[in-house]
């Protein structure tokens, strides 16, 4: 499963979620991903819910999960396992 997006778009994308992990004041591996933690704040909430969004997209098989606090914002990000047909 790749992702659907052609050159000059994969490269804003990328560019784009680059300058939003570049904003986490915090990284955590979790089971199957990470977990990236940020100031509370309704605009940096936005700018996460709308690249997921966009990503979900392109990546289907990302979940995506916001956990807004008073003091913190944190977004989960998992990537479905996949069964690959030759580990059979």
């Amino acid at each position: 499963m790749a992702c659907t997006l052609g050159g000059a778009e994969l490269g804003e994308r990328t560019e784009q979620w680059q300058q939003l992990v570049g904003k986490a004041d915090g990284r955590e591996e979790i089971p199957d991903g990470t977990r990236l933690s940020f100031p509370a704040g309704a605009e940096l909430a936005g700018e996460i819910a709308a690249l997921a969004t966009a990503e979900q997209g392109c990546r289907a098989y990302f979940d995506f999960t916001p956990h807004l606090t008073p003091t913190e914002l944190q977004l989960e990000l998992r990537a479905a396992r996949v069964r690959r047909r030759d580990a059979d």
